[in-house]
């Protein structure tokens, strides 16, 4: 008994100890970071949010869709989980077209049979913001179950190429002259069987061809999940949970020469398995930043439920799971959270990087900050720069680091909604929710991020709907950033920003030459005002989305931008001096600036 007691009490005294050093870590850290912007400190009071209204515009700009996930009463665990949003300048006009991911009628029920079948959305855009659904004449005019959507060059042709992710069948679309899509998935060997959910281009082993990387969410099949329903013997009033199901594995696909592709998960070291040797992950978010800023895109994923993923490129064609030992993998309680969406940026312009993960209601978001000083360790600072009480009530899953009124300072928006309107009945949180939106205003007592409220914004972005995936892209010209978000079970939304700040921007649209041709990989730092802002240009992200690839730098009143510095994932860094504010770049990789 008194072994026992002795040992009680030393892992009560190790938990102690431990305690300590991960809060004073924290507030070291918390307190570097803060006296290094000393002279920047605001007090509540003098911070003045800027009023930017967003205004609701899809339907009257000609995005009419509706979104179909097939759900009859079955209550099938992916019809819950989409759809996915997207820009890409398909045609290259200059302007930013969009692509949103329909699922569709089970094929066992009466609803799939007969014409006019669910297919996914194509829109151009015709540089003003008008769109017009040209689906049939680029060939998306198809039926799948789909969730996910990104985009890259594949081929360096200068066309950007689609992958569209979903259950029992995944689709790479290759774009021919930026007229049509050509489904090559078999012949390009990236054929996925599952149902798959997140994915990301990227070079990964820096041979200047996008490679592939695609998160799998569950070993899942209506012939599985019944019979977990006859195992269980349960009336089912709700979606099974993820844990009802086994995890699958994430895929890595090399592209070897532009249209082939090949698995190298197992060689690449990203098939994580748990002690039992099956699958580690229930994969939906995917995000790619080089994190630790060694030249190699690393990859993050939110698993549901499970703990999440930090892949870390080692540079040899191999990666190395260290979310555990990153401080990423789990809540600072020390609990894994139900992982959706992702994404990474530079948020406080001190060259440290903010990786978040949007969560279930009654779970923070989590928002883990690598320092500067020491990248290969995170610490949550989710409650310490503001965004904590918040994300706490809504089922999150769409996330965006956008500088909505070009400052210079990346705020936070997040998508929300519930599985299903089932779920009113026995909880407080809506089916249909509203939205969030976190204004940056730079280091203050309160932290950086201020919840952003209709006074500030305008009613439209803050109605109620079932949000999933989001993305953002400027699709009027005028240099601010607008906010695409699609809904299940409903239409999608198209938030245009009405700007009238005064605020000046640097939009930035690269090429690759030596690098692959969408620049994917990127990094671009900006000095403006005596302050250094960092982009990376990245596919995927968010919640099953595509951001535009073109990076936009607010300004604020600055006129001009005082040096542009290009790092390739070729490796070579282009430098570029007194830029004139408010246009778009058009940069080649190698031409037009000074070689550094």
């Amino acid at each position: 008994m008194a072994r026992r007691v002795i040992f009680v009490l030393v892992l009560f005294y190790i938990a102690v100890l431990s305690a300590i050093f991960w809060i004073s870590r924290l507030n070291q850290s918390a307190g570097e970071i803060q006296e290094q912007n000393v002279s920047q400190k605001l007090t509540p009071v003098q911070v003045q949010i800027p009023s930017v209204q967003f205004t609701e515009i899809a339907e009257a700009s000609g995005i009419q869709f509706h979104h179909t996930c097939g759900a009859y009463g079955g209550l099938y665990l992916p019809e819950a989980v989409g759809p996915g949003v997207g820009f890409l300048d398909y045609d290259n006009d200059g302007d930013q077209d969009v692509v949103i991911v329909n699922s569709s009628h089970w094929p066992f029920h009466e609803s799939s049979k007969g014409p006019n079948q669910p297919t996914h959305a194509f829109f151009r855009n015709d540089g003003t913001g008008q769109f017009s659904d040209v689906t049939a004449a680029v060939g998306l005019d198809f039926t799948s179950y789909g969730l996910g959507v990104c985009c890259g060059d594949i081929n360096n042709d200068g066309f950007i190429d689609l992958y569209i992710t979903g259950y029992d069948g995944n689709f790479l679309l290759l774009n021919e002259d930026g007229k049509r899509f050509k489904d090559i998935t078999k012949e390009a060997g990236v054929t996925v069987g599952k149902l798959s959910s997140g994915a990301a281009f990227l070079d990964y082993d820096g041979d200047g061809w996008l490679d592939l990387f695609v998160g799998n969410y569950a070993k899942w099949s209506p012939e599985i999940e019944e019979e977990i329903d006859q195992t269980q013997n349960d009336a089912k009033e709700f979606y099974r949970s993820p844990m009802d199901f086994d995890g699958d594995f994430c895929v890595l696909f090399r592209n070897r020469d532009g249209t082939h592709f090949e698995d190298v998960s197992a060689s690449a070291g990203i098939l994580a398995v748990d002690f039992n040797g099956q699958p580690r992950a229930k994969s939906l978010g995917v995000a790619v930043c080089d994190y630790d800023l060694d030249g190699w895109p690393d990859i993050a994923v939110a698993n549901d439920g499970m703990a999440d993923f930090l892949f870390r490129n080692n540079g040899n064609g191999t990666f190395r799971e260290v979310a555990f030992e990153a401080g990423t993998a789990i809540s600072s309680l020390g609990k894994a959270r139900a992982g959706m969406g992702i994404a990474w940026a530079d948020y406080r312009n001190d060259n440290s990087i903010g990786l978040m993960v949007t969560n279930f209601s009654n779970e923070l978001a989590g928002l883990n900050l690598a320092p500067a000083e020491h990248k290969e360790f995170f610490v949550d600072v989710t409650t310490l720069d503001g965004i904590g009480k918040a994300t706490r009530p809504p089922v999150s899953w769409g996330v965006c680091f956008f500088d909505y009124d070009l400052d210079g300072r990346l705020d936070i928006y997040v998508a929300n909604g519930h599985l299903s309107p089932l779920y009113e009945n026995f909880t407080s949180v809506p089916h249909a929710q509203p939205a969030l939106l976190f204004w940056n205003g730079g280091p203050n007592p309160r932290g950086f991020f201020w919840n952003v409220t209709d006074e500030y914004a305008g009613l439209d972005l803050f109605k109620p709907i079932v949000g999933r995936g989001a993305a953002y892209a400027d699709i009027d010209g005028d240099g601010d950033l607008d906010l695409l978000v699609g809904s299940n079970m409903g239409r999608s939304y198209l938030y245009r920003n009405e700007g009238a700040t005064g605020n000046h921007y640097l939009r930035v649209n690269l090429e690759g030459r030596k690098s692959n041709r969408s620049a994917i990989g990127a990094r671009v730092r900006l000095l403006s005002g005596g302050t250094w802002q960092r982009r990376e240009v990245t596919s995927g992200s968010s919640y099953l989305s595509q951001n535009e690839l073109i990076l936009t730098f607010g300004l604020g009143k600055a006129v001009e931008a005082d040096v542009l510095e290009v790092l390739w994932p070729s490796g070579r860094i282009d430098r570029l001096e007194n830029i004139s504010a408010s246009q778009t770049l058009h940069l080649v990789e190698g031409e037009s600036l000074t070689e550094k």
